[in-house]
């Protein structure tokens, strides 16, 4: 389920900064980031909200071998 974030001036910037640098380095997945979902307008944001489908992915980041 996507998470909305309701930036009025820019309040949760850096939350989402941290966001993206987790995904930089490999702690946080594209897929899983683009779940937080922000927008300044609430209506744009329900919206978002509201067409978001989530990508099938992987349980873990990396899949591990089977012996």
């Amino acid at each position: 389920k996507p998470m909305g974030l309701l930036n009025v001036n820019g309040f949760y910037d850096p939350l989402l900064k941290l966001f993206d640098h987790a995904v930089g380095e490999g702690f946080l997945r594209p897929q899983n980031r683009v779940m937080a979902l922000a927008d300044t307008d609430i209506e744009k944001l329900l919206d978002a909200m509201a067409a978001y489908r989530p990508e099938a992915v992987s349980k873990w980041l990396k899949e591990e071998k089977q012996l």
